[in-house]
């Protein structure tokens, strides 16, 4: 039996295993863009039976891992004038 202190522990984190369209909202992408992170070996998932699962340690270490934007400028460049090539 489950004591109350593991119980509110999952209650809190979620199930250890996500199905894909899980993970999809866990990240905010769609299922097809998880789907295609798994088929490119980004995104490690294992495969219980028929079903495709991902550990969501696996899924915070990938978030965790991601790189982020330097601190530089983020202004976007103005943006030039479009010209017509003359014959």
């Amino acid at each position: 039996m489950i004591d109350q202190e593991t119980a509110a522990g999952h209650a809190e984190t979620g199930p250890a295993l996500l199905r894909v369209n899980e993970a999809a909202q866990y990240l905010g992408f769609s299922p097809s863009k998880v789907w295609q992170l798994i088929h490119d070996g980004a995104l490690p998932a294992v495969k219980i039976g028929f079903s495709v699962r991902i550990k969501r340690t696996d899924l915070d270490a990938w978030i965790r891992d991601l790189p982020t934007m330097a601190p530089t400028d983020r202004r976007r460049r103005p943006a030039q004038p479009y010209r017509l090539k003359e014959d």
